[in-house]
């Protein structure tokens, strides 16, 4: 009980020297609700509450750049792990499953043996696994 009323003098003193919850939170281990409820009859002097203000417009104008920043990071991460993943080749299995599943979405139910679809990488994807793989020449195919 003697660390927690240690805690809560500490918390006081801080405050009084102007700091922020979020301030206080950092330097000793207190929940934001503790403090609030110890610090409630502890007001700010202007000079203090002016200080925090000033620093909460400074954080909420950097919010939307550093989230823009974090973001395109997180983007490049994903982009890196996306083209290592990618470089590696597929097999054969997984080029018949690719070419059935184009085939199922975008092919000719009632003509021939084509596909329409207007992604020219889709396209492709299915008539080099067709050329690659099949038994069937891909030369009678056409791109509709």
């Amino acid at each position: 009980m003697e660390a927690k009323n240690d805690l809560r003098r500490e918390a006081i003193r801080l405050r009084k020297q102007g700091l922020s919850y979020n301030e206080i939170k950092s330097k000793i281990n207190v929940s934001k609700s503790s403090l609030s409820f110890w610090l409630k009859d502890i007001p700010l002097s202007d000079a203090d509450r002016t200080r925090l203000y000033s620093k909460q417009i400074a954080i909420l104008a950097r919010g939307p750049n550093s989230q823009k920043e974090r973001r395109k990071r997180q983007v490049e991460k994903i982009m890196d792990a996306a083209k290592h993943e990618i470089s590696k080749p597929l097999s054969r299995e997984s080029i018949l499953f690719l070419g059935a599943a184009l085939y199922w979405a975008e092919g000719s139910k009632t003509r021939g043996f084509e596909i329409t679809n207007s992604d020219p990488y889709s396209y492709y994807s299915w008539l080099i696994g067709l050329k690659k793989y099949s038994a069937s020449s891909a030369k009678h195919s056409k791109r509709t």
